[in-house]
């Protein structure tokens, strides 16, 4: 048996988590805007950015994402989050300052920094009710990972570097 303690806690992202997770942020973000979604050289971390990809896809979110979905910084992403047409947040995969197993997501905000503690709050009470006990309550949808009008890939380094950094 998983205990909710599997999926939602503890030191492993897992997919349960990962897609209890996008389904959250895809609720938290409908009314909000758009997102920037990328992950880093570690374990697991493309693939699972293109599992929150699909997520917020199949929710009706606009997804960026990276030239050739490639591994974004965090300066990169919190520059995409704050300054980027109608992004609201920017997600990575990352385990960060973590041990390099342990991979989490990171979200920012639209200003750049780290997610305030209501806002994570938020999908987080969203993730649990979702998860239900595990019993499940309401629905986690997919999308293609290539959605003609919802995912679009930018030069997100190129943005950062011209306008912040030049």
């Amino acid at each position: 048996n998983v205990r909710v303690g599997d999926i939602l806690s503890g030191n492993q992202l897992n997919l349960a988590a990962i897609i209890f997770s996008a389904q959250a942020y895809a609720e938290y973000l409908k009314e909000r805007g758009f997102a920037f979604v990328s992950g880093d050289e570690r374990y697991f971390s493309h693939e699972f950015a293109d599992i929150v990809t699909r997520v917020l896809v199949g929710n009706g979110i606009k997804v960026y994402r990276d030239l050739g979905k490639q591994s974004t910084a965090t300066p990169v992403i919190s520059y995409m989050a704050a300054h980027f047409e109608d992004v609201d947040t920017g997600i990575t995969i990352t385990a960060s300052h973590n041990p390099p197993d342990q991979n989490a997501v990171k979200s920012q905000c639209f200003y750049g920094g780290v997610d305030t503690d209501d806002k994570s709050e938020a999908i987080a009470a969203i993730a649990r009710n979702l998860y239900n006990e595990g019993k499940g309550r309401g629905s986690i949808k997919f999308g293609p990972l290539n959605h003609k009008e919802l995912t679009q890939e930018v030069d997100a380094k190129g943005i950062y570097f011209d306008d912040y950094i030049a």
